[in-house]
């Protein structure tokens, strides 16, 4: 017998899996299989993919409202030094690389929900493959598998 990613699996065990996961008997088998299962992203785990995703959001917005002045322009004040001067430029070129950063973040947290929507969160932009539910908790905006990254 096939699981629904195509892998053979024991047809012994499949009363096991039933009971475990209390199926009726007269109920098809359309899970996956064991080595698969940790795949299967259900409407549960979404709802707390969207849960994390609305709280980073809105910690992006807040930080990039809180730290809109840091990337201002630098003054050519005579009165600060050469070394000063070329700093504070440094310092606004990290500032305005991280605001950047930031922004395309919050646009794959948008897109993120996007796929939610559809119904295309979980599944890999590239293969079509299931992401592991691991690798979305590390990264609940990640569009690709590991294979595909």
């Amino acid at each position: 017998m096939e699981c629904q990613f195509h892998c053979f699996y024991d047809p012994k065990r499949l009363e096991v899996r039933r009971s475990r996961f209390r199926i009726s008997s007269s109920r098809p088998f359309s899970f996956p299989c064991k080595p698969h299962f940790h795949l299967f992203v259900n409407a549960d785990r979404i709802e707390h993919f969207r849960k994390r995703l609305q709280d980073l959001a809105e910690e992006i917005s807040n930080d990039l409202a809180a730290n809109k002045d840091d990337a201002g322009i630098v003054e050519l004040d005579t009165s600060i030094g050469r070394l000063s001067r070329m700093d504070a430029m440094q310092n606004q070129q990290m500032a305005l690389e991280l605001r950047r950063r930031r922004e395309n973040q919050l646009l794959r947290i948008k897109n993120a929900f996007k796929r939610m929507d559809k119904g295309q969160y979980g599944k890999c932009g590239k293969c079509g493959k299931p992401i592991d539910e691991a690798r979305l908790e590390v990264f609940p905006d990640v569009v690709t598998c590991v294979a595909c990254a």
